[in-house]
């Protein structure tokens, strides 16, 4: 009987996440990191080995990123709310004021940003399980 090995169907692909262009040096990380790896050989070993050292950097990077928009988000409501609270008291200054605009900006950039990565996740979702309202004879 033929043996072919196991069938590991839960096998993880790597995915490039439309968030990351988002992060502010990612471009520049990446850059980094390509010319950083020093490997011997031919073209297309050279290419192939960079690639996967490359997944791997950015599964790492992506690990520890993944949650910052979690905690920046946090934090922007935070100091809006506490704005708040002080604009109840008391007139804000102009420098405040402006705290309060780029506060609210920054808000609407994380929040973009995340919306990015959770329509690619749901997309993903989609295609990979279907529609579930769609019967098929």
């Amino acid at each position: 009987m033929l043996d072919c090995g196991e069938l590991n169907s839960n096998k993880s692909y790597f995915k490039f996440e439309q968030w990351w262009l988002g992060v502010d040096g990612f471009a520049d990380k990446i850059k980094e990191w390509w010319l950083s790896f020093n490997i011997n050989g031919t073209g297309s070993y050279i290419l192939a080995t960079k690639l996967k050292m490359l997944k791997q950097k950015l599964k790492e990077w992506t690990l520890t990123h993944r949650n910052d928009w979690k905690h920046k988000k946090e934090e922007i409501l935070h100091q809006l709310a506490e704005m708040e609270k002080t604009q109840e008291l008391r007139l804000l200054s102009e420098d405040e004021l402006l705290q309060k605009v780029h506060l609210a900006m920054e808000f609407e950039e994380v929040a973009k940003q995340e919306e990015i990565a959770w329509r690619q996740r749901s997309r993903i979702q989609w295609l990979k399980k279907g529609d579930k309202n769609t019967i098929f004879p």
